[in-house]
């Protein structure tokens, strides 16, 4: 595991790449808006890894309801500023929570 992840000046979406580079993408790849299934190739147990370690390593808990919303670095990127309190919650909510 990437000891930067723990690091408490890196950025959210710092930490989500340095998870994603454990799974041997190219970094061109890594953006914002790249689809981790479409864009990334991450399989179903890929995605849910991926979100387990999220849910590990930033110490959230990611309901059910709101996995299959997770497609982006973004959308990542939002809910777990969210989930810790650093961004107000806005219309991104309604995306996570309404479904």
């Amino acid at each position: 595991m990437n000891t930067i992840l723990r690091q408490p000046t890196c950025s959210t979406a710092d930490r989500i790449l340095y998870i994603l580079l454990d799974f041997d993408l190219p970094v061109a790849a890594l953006t914002g808006q790249a689809d981790f299934t479409r864009d990334l190739g991450l399989d179903s147990l890929d995605r849910t890894e991926l979100l387990l370690r999220v849910e590990t390593d930033f110490g959230i808990h990611i309901a059910d309801r709101d996995w299959h919303n997770l497609r982006t670095m973004d959308a990542l990127t939002a809910y777990i500023e969210i989930e810790e309190g650093i961004t107000a919650p806005m219309l991104i909510t309604a995306s996570f929570s309404e479904q």
